[in-house]
């Protein structure tokens, strides 16, 4: 319980705490009361507060502690670091597999090629090879129909001493590595 002064202790002459015998005052009874109530309810809204905090990812005192046995987000510094982290591996993942129904060239760093030539033939362009050493790309046709999936060279380039190659059967898959001149076929 809170410390109640007596009525011989110097106070300012306007505030009264206790009456003649010494008792605190109704009114102040009460606003210990809710004093007491308020803590309560800071104490279990700090309680729900830090709840909110930590399962948000971030430790009590708010600040960020990443986890070292993640793979991507060991080095964040921040939750607003770790999305970012996260957001970019996912986008490079993401983009390594590529579903096509159109002519597409080929980005270092795609690593499948779904090819759907159902509606029409396709081409698809291969990147210069000197951009692109020991980058491997598989390029498949997934359709069933006559229209060719067309793999053509950028540049002076040659795809297997040639400069195109065909997928004409459904399933059918070239996988292409760059030795840094030319694109050779790594089935």
């Amino acid at each position: 319980m809170a410390y109640i002064p007596t009525k011989t202790e110097m106070l300012p002459s306007n505030i009264a705490i206790v009456d003649d015998r010494g008792f605190p005052l109704p009114t102040l009874v009460f606003f210990l009361l809710k004093l007491e109530a308020s803590n309560k309810n800071i104490s279990g809204q700090t309680t729900n507060t830090v709840n909110a905090i930590t399962g948000a990812g971030l430790n009590a005192d708010g600040t960020y502690s990443p986890n070292l046995s993640s793979n991507y987000l060991k080095t964040a510094t921040s939750l607003y670091n770790a999305d970012m982290l996260l957001d970019s591996k996912l986008y490079s993942v993401v983009n390594r597999l590529v579903s096509i129904n159109a002519n597409y060239t080929v980005l270092v760093g795609n690593y499948s090629i779904m090819a759907n030539a159902a509606s029409a033939v396709i081409t698809v362009t291969l990147p210069l090879a000197s951009t692109a050493t020991t980058f491997i790309v598989g390029i498949t046709k997934t359709d069933s129909s006559a229209n060719a999936v067309n793999i053509v060279r950028s540049g002076t380039d040659l795809i297997c001493g040639a400069t195109s190659q065909s997928l004409l059967f459904q399933n059918e898959v070239f996988n292409f590595v760059s030795d840094g001149t030319n694109w050779q076929l790594a089935n």
